[in-house]
Formats: C-alpha cells, sequence, structure tokens
C-alpha cells in the first residue's frame, strides 16, 4: 500500500475511535494510530523510514482539515519542518569535586583508624582487676579482646565529609546558565517566514518563539525534549545575549531544515511510552 491509501485507512480507524466532532490534533492522530495494535502493525510493516511515516500522518491530518488527498500529500511531501529551538533554562553554580574528601563524600575518622577505639572499662587491656587482686577478662569488651566499635563512626572507619554533607561535590564559584533542547514538526512556509522574522528583528537571536508555533493550530509535534542539554557559563550567556533574567524563558532557533532534507529515522522511531506508542 502506498502512502495515499495508508493515509485513508488511518483517517478511517480514527474516525471510528474519536470521541468528539472537533478536528484531530497531528499528536493525536500520531498516538491513536500506534495505539491500536492491528495499525501499528501494518504501518511498521508497509512503512520503513521515520520520514514516510512522519509524511502519513500529516496527510491524514490535512485530510482532517478538508483539504483533498492530493493536496494533502503535497502540503506533507513539501511543506514539514524540523526545528531545534533551546530554551534559556535556569542559572545554577556549577558543582566541582570536593577537595576535601576527594569526591568520594567520606573521610577517614578522627577517632580512630580501623573503625575500633579502646575500651573504656579495661584501658584496652582485655582484663579488669578486682580489689581482691585477682583479673578477669572484660565483659564490655567482648569478653578481652581491648576494643570496642568506634563511637564516632560507628565501627566505618570513615565519616560522611561536612564540607559537601556526603555528597562528593561541591558548588563552584562559576555560574553557568543551562539551555533544554526542544526537537519539533511544524508546517507551513508562513510559519517558518514568521520564526525567520523574529530571529532577524530579535537583537539577540532569541524569541517567544510559541506566540508562532501555538498558531499551527494541532499541526504540531514534539518529537523529544533534553533538560540541561547544553550549559554556557553566565558571563559569556551575558556578552552575547544580555542580562540573563531578560533572557529567561525565550528560545534560541539551532537548527531548521525542510523534513525533506533530514533523515529523521537516524534519530526517532516508534516507541512505547508507558501505556501509549508514539513516535519519539
Amino acid at each position: 500500500m502506498n502512502i495515499g491509501q495508508l493515509a485513508l485507512l488511518v483517517k478511517k480507524f480514527i474516525e471510528k475511535s474519536k470521541k468528539t466532532d472537533s478536528k484531530p490534533s497531528v499528536s493525536y492522530i500520531i498516538e491513536r494510530s500506534l495505539s491500536i495494535s492491528a495499525l501499528r502493525t501494518l504501518l511498521e510493516r508497509e512503512i520503513k523510514t521515520t520520514n514516510d511515516l512522519i509524511e502519513l500522518f500529516y496527510t491524514v491530518f490535512f485530510l482532517f482539515e478538508g483539504d483533498s488527498l492530493e493536496v494533502a500529500q503535497f502540503k506533507a511531501e513539501n511543506e514539514l519542518y524540523y526545528i531545534i529551538i533551546q530554551e534559556v533554562g535556569d542559572k545554577e553554580y556549577k558543582e566541582e569535586e570536593c577537595s576535601e574528601c576527594d569526591g568520594h563524600g567520606t573521610v577517614e575518622c578522627y577517632n580512630c583508624d580501623d573503625g575500633n577505639e579502646e575500651c573504656y572499662n579495661c584501658d584496652g587491656t582485655g582484663e579488669v582487676e578486682y580489689g581482691d587482686g585477682e583479673t578477669d577478662e572484660c565483659e564490655v569488651c567482648n569478653y578481652g579482646s581491648g576494643e570496642l566499635s568506634c563511637s564516632a563512626c560507628d565501627g566505618e572507619a570513615n565519616l560522611e565529609c561536612s564540607s559537601c554533607d556526603g555528597d562528593g561535590n561541591v558548588s563552584s564559584e562559576d555560574e553557568f546558565v543551562y539551555l533544554n533542547n526542544e526537537y519539533w514538526i511544524y508546517y507551513g512556509e508562513d510559519t517558518r517566514e514568521k520564526i525567520d522574522n523574529a530571529v532577524k528583528e530579535s537583537t539577540n537571536d532569541l524569541i517567544d518563539i510559541y506566540d508562532i508555533l501555538d498558531n499551527t493550530k494541532g499541526g504540531l509535534f514534539l518529537l523529544k525534549t533534553e533538560s540541561e542539554s547544553e550549559e554556557i557559563e553566565l558571563d559569556d550567556f551575558e556578552n552575547e545575549f544580555g542580562s540573563y533574567y531578560d533572557a529567561q524563558g525565550k528560545y534560541l532557533v539551532h537548527s531548521e531544515f525542510n523534513v525533506n532534507q533530514f533523515n529523521l529515522t537516524n534519530s526517532f522511531r516508534i516507541r512505547q511510552m508507558g501505556n501509549s506508542w508514539t513516535i519519539r
């Protein structure tokens, strides 16, 4: 079966399963289609690349939007864009290895060498002398060993490092800004032009991209997110983008491609996420 035939079949499945009269988003079409076992098996057999899967599901989306099959396929083949955007995320002090414990989180016990200390009852001799001059094994230290488990470290011979609270790392004096990556598919030459114009009009290349993407009316699909995917030293960040507080929450367009120019199969495929299926 070709993509056009599969798109008509998928549309019938969606029409039977959706519970409202509203037009389904492409995210709903993808997740609903892949959750139907028989349909998912058919698609995995008939379609070999992620690019073709995306083209199929967007063809279905455009059919629901009222386009003919010919127009829907043309849009899905030519007007889809893959975009990677980076959100200006949190600002934090970078962690470095604790110099007090060399990153282990523990230091040697100050009270003992091997986890034991001298018995207080027999002063380490293992024997106790009674009033009549007789001696006997000390009953406090396990019958004459002369040692007790160290009261400071409970016999571990190590203590939690107070400089890093046992973590092994401490905050440095250098602040870093984290960038969070998001990978999206959207459609429309007009949307691409709005994004490009917003970047050109920005003084620092940072934009409120969701003001644009939210207007795609269900034609936006999230492939993946990556938290703290990149870090930039605060001074370097502000030299390039200006005040962190003005930039926080805005987005940098990392890269953008027509889907025809990028092989999605190398990075994304059908996956099960909990109880549902999607493309990730």
